[in-house]
């Protein structure tokens, strides 16, 4: 069930989901690392992307990170804010308690 959600999300992917950051007149080495940014930022959209399919409910950056911690929490919400900004994630409205005290936004996938 899990592999059928996601796989709707990753089939329908655009193949612009993250683009290089080297501009044309940077030498073949800046492009080479950028290109390995890329990668590294795809994942850990994607493995976002994952977590809120799966959750099928919205959720936080905290509570996205407590589902990934193998990463940090300004990794994952660089990775929320690249989503939004794309369209593949929007604010549910809803609020969400952080530890700090501070009430945070809800996430839910668009698509």
């Amino acid at each position: 069930m899990v592999e059928r959600k996601q796989g709707h999300f990753f089939r329908d992917a655009p193949s612009d989901f993250s683009r290089t950051h080297a501009r044309r007149t940077d030498p073949a080495t800046s492009h080479a690392a950028a290109e390995s940014v890329v990668d590294i930022t795809q994942s850990i959209q994607w493995q976002v992307m994952g977590v809120l399919i799966d959750a099928d409910k919205p959720l936080a950056v905290e509570q996205i990170v407590d589902r990934m911690p193998h990463l940090e929490k300004d990794q994952v919400w660089r990775r929320v804010s690249d989503l939004k900004n794309k369209g593949w994630v929007e604010d549910s409205g809803e609020l969400h308690g952080n530890r700090n005290g501070r009430s945070a936004t809800r996430w839910r996938v668009t698509r």
